[in-house]
């Protein structure tokens, strides 16, 4: 999950400094797993991928999100649920859930330690093994 920020214009942009003319969209992609690009290959491709998008309020979207995924899966099979994002408040949500866990993704992982790691060749380094 993540959202994105975009300009709106005409009369879908929002009034306001605090917006600045902007809205932000949510999207959420979901898959039941990954396989091979291809025999010998090292790359994986996701399997059975879904998406969806919305200017919604984080609880209609996540409601959005819920039913996109019922939709095209048997919910009850779900065992375990692994929401990778930003570590924004409305992606966070779903935590709490039996099942459900989070990750932060890997360009803000990479962000983290690119922060809070002083040398930046042990950064580099760091990040390099975490892949």
């Amino acid at each position: 999950m993540d959202g994105l920020w975009l300009s709106m214009q005409g009369k879908d942009r929002p009034k306001g400094k605090k917006s600045r003319g902007k809205k932000e969209i949510k999207l959420a992609i979901a898959y039941d797993g990954w396989v091979k690009r291809s025999p010998g290959s090292n790359e994986y491709i996701t399997h059975n991928k879904i998406a969806c998008a919305g200017f919604a309020s984080s609880k209609e979207f996540k409601e959005l999100v819920d039913a996109t995924i019922a939709k095209e899966y048997n919910v009850d099979e779900i065992e375990i649920k692994i929401i990778n994002g930003d570590g924004a408040s409305w992606i966070k949500e779903s935590l709490g859930e039996e099942g459900v866990y989070f990750q932060l993704d890997p360009f803000h992982k990479s962000q983290a330690v690119i922060k809070n790691v002083e040398d930046k060749k042990d950064a580099h380094k760091l990040i390099k093994n975490a892949r």
